[in-house]
């Protein structure tokens, strides 16, 4: 189980069972989670419109789409990067698109698909 829903689940059930020190741990892992989250739901959704206005689609694949999907919450998933579906045409396009947008290619030779 993941800590956003462990510390979910042990406050619905549990939580003055739980040690001090093991709460705070939660607490701040679960603080800093969250902060990432919308981080990382920011950072796709300013993507997604720098997309839209280059006529280039893009879908979320996994990510905060699934996590709010699914849970309702997007601090309850845990994820560290964005995992987008582009069509193989406008590979090229897009990864202009993400370079404006301010992120680096790990791979910047283009002759791999980029990974940012």
């Amino acid at each position: 189980m993941c800590p956003p829903l462990l510390l979910q689940s042990l406050k619905a059930v549990c939580w003055d069972a739980v040690p001090p020190s093991v709460r705070l741990e939660l607490e701040g892992f679960c603080k800093s989670n969250a902060q990432k989250i919308y981080f990382w739901r920011q950072s796709f959704c300013d993507c997604s419109g720098a997309s839209i206005e280059n006529e280039v689609p893009v879908v979320s694949f996994k990510g905060p789409i699934l996590a709010e999907a699914v849970y309702d919450d997007l601090s309850l998933r845990e994820f560290c990067d964005l995992d987008l579906l582009i069509r193989v045409q406008d590979l090229a396009k897009a990864e202009d698109i993400l370079l404006a947008c301010g992120y680096t290619a790990q791979f910047p030779d283009r002759t791999t698909a980029p990974h940012f």
